[in-house]
């Protein structure tokens, strides 16, 4: 299980909104995926879903 299912599967369980979403580079490739919460920020995960980058707001 990847970083990025684990949490999902996590918020899931907890109810906890979010909105994943998917991230590309400047070619336009997939790059990986990142999942928003709210008033929080966003975490990101490269495209094997291993965590990335925490952003807070």
């Amino acid at each position: 299980m990847t970083n990025l299912q684990a949490i999902c599967e996590l918020f899931y369980k907890n109810e906890i909104n979010f909105r994943k979403t998917v991230l590309y580079n400047e070619d336009n490739r997939i790059c990986g995926e990142s999942i928003w919460l709210e008033k929080i920020g966003h975490i990101e995960f490269d495209k094997d879903g291993n965590l990335k980058n925490i952003v807070r707001y």
